[in-house]
């Protein structure tokens, strides 16, 4: 059994929660907030690397079962989502007083929300069309 499906949930989680903190920080000003955010943002790129391994190491068991353009759409966006991230936590670690400007991190929390949404959304289709349906 793969790990790839148990491991990418965590990253999912902990980067929505990241930008729903710095969306609450940049609204209020609470340094909890912020704080939960680094945190969040933090732990979750752990698990986007973790995700992307696992990912690659298990393209090998679904190659035979899966389209490779299918396999190839979800790990590019996979990788670039992760890179998305890496991006703005180092963008707000330049610039921690950005955390503050309200249509930054919105802007940014949309398009990082939005990258994960679309990166999840290929890899429900992988699992649920073309193994669940196929086997």
């Amino acid at each position: 059994m793969p790990l790839h499906p148990s491991v990418v949930h965590y990253p999912i989680g902990l980067l929505t929660a990241a930008l729903l903190f710095y969306v609450l920080y940049a609204w209020t000003g609470r340094e909890a907030f912020r704080t939960a955010g680094w945190y969040c943002h933090g732990l979750g790129l752990i698990g986007a690397a973790a995700a992307i391994v696992s990912g690659v190491a298990a393209r090998s068991d679904v190659t035979d079962r899966i389209d490779a353009v299918w396999l190839d759409r979800h790990q590019t966006l996979g990788i670039g989502t992760s890179v998305y991230f890496l991006l703005t936590w180092l963008i707000f670690l330049q610039r921690p007083a950005w955390l503050r400007r309200r249509a930054i991190v919105a802007a940014l929390s949309l398009v990082g929300w939005g990258l994960l949404l679309i990166t999840a959304r290929y890899g429900t289709i992988l699992v649920w069309h073309f193994l669940v349906q196929s086997s």
